[in-house]
């Protein structure tokens, strides 16, 4: 897996980093707080008296207009149109990684690292823009992503790996030395549905605009003739899309599990797309394209009534082989546990 610029990867492991400052909420164009009081923000009440009291009143209407401008900037920044449903109204401020990974990376109170080519930062940062209306936002989350949230692995408050004991539920239906094949369809807990669901949705977000990360670099993934299948896919408008296949893999065992993630990422393969992203735990892998090999086919989550999920050493060194290479680690100071089936 070469790494380039647009790779980042965010690691739970509490490591000293420079602080930034947070994003700062949007603040409403009307609000319940005084409306003379936003005009004169940044000037103490000694200072409003003495330029009122003395009829000097430019230096306080300066600054209500350029409060102003900002206020009306900012309120027309979340009205716009809805990159899923296409429709016009007022967006959201939609987080690229789920809110809810981030948070699993905190350690001790202390915010994850961010590393990218360019920056290594610890940060409460977070890859957001006004991205998606009220209704499309819930639409992602209750199609998926609650779920995988809920089932990933996880160290706070309490630790714990639910997809794990689930697939272990299943039945081995293929296995060698490095991966194993579970057949989940009779696991009711196990919904593949949604795993393919937030798969997609997370590959078709990347692709939808332009996302800046805490080093200034723009990251996109392009998706081609087969975003808006995708799209209207998650929209609830159309079926699965064809020649779309969506594996998921589990980790090995859960004491060697990694806790970070990285952005969803394009793998150059031959006659297809494969695109994949890791949170903790789990490994969505999705194949795109009329190429694709029937092998990959057949262990699509999705399509396959045995709704397969794998677990595979492979997969788990690859992503720590990533993992490693964009924090710059040391090949030989990596202490992370190997990968073995529990």
């Amino acid at each position: 897996m070469p790494v380039t610029n647009a790779d980042l990867a965010i690691l739970g492991d509490g490591s000293e980093a420079e602080n930034i400052d947070k994003d700062q909420s949007l603040r409403p164009i009307f609000a319940s707080d005084n409306f003379v009081l936003r005009f004169t923000h940044g000037f103490d009440s000694v200072q409003r008296r003495s330029a009122l009291v003395a009829g000097n009143i430019a230096p306080i209407l300066r600054r209500g207009i350029i409060q102003l401008r900002l206020l009306f900037a900012e309120k027309i920044m979340r009205y716009g149109q809805c990159k899923l449903c296409l429709e016009d109204g007022e967006l959201q401020r939609s987080h690229l990684i789920p809110a809810g990974v981030f948070r699993s990376l905190r350690s001790e109170g202390e915010d994850p690292t961010a590393f990218t080519a360019k920056k290594i930062v610890q940060t409460s940062r977070q890859f957001q823009a006004h991205l998606l209306c009220r209704v499309c936002e819930d639409r992602l989350n209750k199609g998926g992503e609650t779920y995988v949230l809920k089932n990933m692995a996880r160290r706070v408050p309490d630790s714990a790996f639910p997809l794990f004991d689930f697939v272990n539920q299943g039945t081995i239906c293929d296995a060698d030395d490095d991966c194993r094949v579970y057949d989940t369809s009779n696991v009711p807990e196990i919904d593949t549905a949604k795993l393919a669901h937030f798969a997609l949705g997370m590959i078709w977000k990347t692709s939808a605009r332009d996302w800046v990360g805490v080093d200034g670099y723009s990251r996109r993934l392009e998706l081609g003739i087969y975003a808006e299948p995708i799209r209207r896919y998650l929209l609830g408008a159309e079926p699965f899309p064809r020649n779309c296949f969506v594996h998921v893999f589990v980790w090995p065992d859960k004491s060697s599990v990694s806790y970070g993630t990285y952005l969803p990422r394009r793998h150059p393969v031959r006659q297809s797309h494969v695109y994949s992203y890791y949170l903790p735990g789990i490994t969505f892998c999705v194949y795109v394209g009329k190429g694709v090999a029937q092998e990959q086919r057949e262990l699509c989550c999705y399509s396959n009534e045995r709704k397969p999920i794998s677990a595979s050493i492979y997969i788990a060194q690859q992503n720590l082989s990533l993992l490693g290479q964009l924090s710059n680690f040391p090949r030989n100071s990596w202490q992370w546990p190997r990968p073995q089936f529990g």
